[in-house]
């Protein structure tokens, strides 16, 4: 039931006492693990020295975000990643400009012609600069690429994952009508989508929820508030319950972990965070306070291949099942989250985040990539030239 101290009062509650109180559930979720999958995630087998020789970048604009897609070169080689940014900072303080100036004017001369001899020894020197996870992250997958293409292995094995395929499904956000919102996904579900997660937002919520249950009254729904939502929204919150919602997604604030394991002790539902996982001590500081019952990982966000390899080990040792999710805007994206999800012991969609809604209706939906044999992340994809550096003012 809910509890009625005051929010201040409630935030006074010490992380030990949280800690203490998610055990009964991690021994729970540890039993479902273990049937699930007992392999414990490893990390990837580490390469061989390589000089990096060059670090292009490449922008593809879209309506509100950029894929900025990172290539490494080394011995004939190209590595590639991608980094999802918006066009201007109004929900982070990584966008296009800042992005572009870090990966130009810190990473490129950290980086081209030194020879590095494993992916830890690259974040360790990431690790020497602040903030741009999104910058880091497209530079590690670029460097994971890379490396799995010179040792002539496909990346997903290379990680040491099982090749499995992976399906890859979007969120539903608002729509026009409700009418409009159900015919999408009465149309989905006739293509087999058997799950389904509604972006919920503010004049867009509880009456959405109510609906879609109603309609289709076995479908598995889960909710994403995209950190839009409050605690002093918790009835709202405490009234989708009502609805059987299998997860609600990051329903506060990315940094508000403290909040959000003082929503979850009250919530029978699990709280799902994926944008607070901006690093593996972000990840772990949730799982030590109890910020919630699931994870959602995203390797373009949370630093790269490397740190997700860190926060899937972190997720098996406190029993929390973790998830995969990306937003990424081209198959490079896709392709390392999908190593991934075959890497990850929960074998479940990835989340495709691309703010493409709908889908374009000559997109395969479900989409589905199976494991590839070619090296790395497969065929080296064909963009225009990058654009050159921006020069200094």
């Amino acid at each position: 039931m809910p509890t009625h101290e005051s929010p201040a009062t409630r935030r006074a509650i010490d992380r030990a006492s949280i800690v203490h109180r998610r055990s009964g559930q991690a021994a729970k979720n540890a039993t479902i693990l273990e049937d699930l999958n007992p392999r414990r995630p490893d990390k990837a087998v580490q390469q061989s020295t390589m000089k990096l020789d060059a670090l292009q970048i490449f922008d593809l604009p879209a309506a509100q975000q950029t894929a900025v897609l990172v290539r490494l070169d080394a011995d004939g080689a190209s590595g590639w990643g991608e980094a999802t940014v918006e066009a201007a900072p109004m929900h982070s303080e990584q966008w296009t400009g800042a992005t572009r100036a870090f990966l130009e004017q810190c990473l490129v001369p950290e980086l081209i012609g030194r020879e590095i001899a494993s992916a830890d020894e690259l974040a360790q020197i990431l690790a020497c600069f602040r903030g741009h996870s999104l910058a880091k992250g497209a530079v590690d997958c670029a460097w994971h690429d890379l490396a799995a293409r010179l040792a002539q292995k496909p990346l997903w094995q290379s990680l040491a994952a099982i090749g499995r395929e992976v399906t890859f499904v979007r969120p539903f956000g608002p729509r026009p009508s409700l009418d409009d919102l159900l015919a999408d996904l009465a149309a989905s579900i006739d293509k087999g989508l058997a799950q389904v997660t509604l972006k919920l937002r503010p004049g867009w919520g509880i009456d959405v929820v109510r609906a879609v249950r109603s309609t289709f009254p076995n479908l598995a729904i889960r909710v994403d508030f995209d950190g839009t939502a409050t605690l002093d929204q918790r009835d709202l919150l405490y009234r989708l319950q009502d609805y059987q919602v299998a997860a609600i997604e990051q329903p506060l604030d990315a940094d508000d972990l403290v909040g959000h394991a003082l929503l979850q002790e009250s919530l029978r539902t699990p709280v799902c965070l994926d944008q607070s996982i901006a690093s593996p001590e972000r990840a772990q500081l949730a799982l030590d306070l109890a910020s919630c019952q699931e994870i959602r990982l995203a390797p373009d966000l949370c630093g790269g291949l490397t740190a997700a390899q860190e926060i899937l080990a972190a997720c098996h040792e406190a029993a929390v099942p973790c998830l995969i999710g990306t937003r990424a805007q081209t198959e490079v994206g896709r392709r390392h989250a999908a190593a991934l999800a075959m890497l990850a012991p929960v074998a479940a969609p990835i989340e495709l985040d691309d703010n493409n809604e709908p889908p374009p209706t000559n997109a395969p939906h479900p989409l589905t990539i199976s494991p590839w044999p070619e090296p790395g992340i497969g065929p080296p994809p064909h963009f225009p030239d990058p654009r050159p550096p921006t020069p200094d003012p």
